[in-house]
């Protein structure tokens, strides 16, 4: 594996570093299965895949953070335009009386065609 140490400090993706960690705890399984284990390199392995692993941990919080971040100020924004367009529409919508006065008789007109009932043939 080359050299183990300051390695976990040198990655920058999320996806690396869940490569590397893969890889080391390959590699440990590898040590303990042969019968004359290695103290100092299964430590070393150990205090290395605990690093990348609570490094790791820490990178994927933040990214979660961040992304709830995200997803309040967009919903913020929408919000903003949504109240916005709503308004604008309550101003440009206005009807004139006349315009009023249709939709009120048209909708009399329909209740009474409701009103009306004519049996069914079949």
């Amino acid at each position: 594996m080359g050299d183990i140490r300051g390695t976990t400090t040198r990655f920058q993706g999320q996806d690396r570093l869940v490569d590397w960690i893969t890889k080391v705890r390959v590699k440990k399984r590898s040590l303990t299965r042969h019968r004359k284990e290695n103290l100092r390199v299964d430590a070393i392995l150990t205090s290395a895949l605990m690093k990348a692993e609570t490094l790791l941990r820490m990178k994927q919080q933040q990214r979660f953070q961040r992304w709830q971040r995200l997803k309040t100020e967009v919903c913020k924004a929408d919000c903003t335009n949504v109240c916005s367009a709503t308004s604008n529409e309550r101003v440009s919508n206005q009807w004139d009386e006349k315009t009023c006065e249709e939709i009120n008789s048209l909708d009399r007109f329909m209740c009474l065609l409701n009103e009306v009932k004519t049996p069914v043939q079949r």
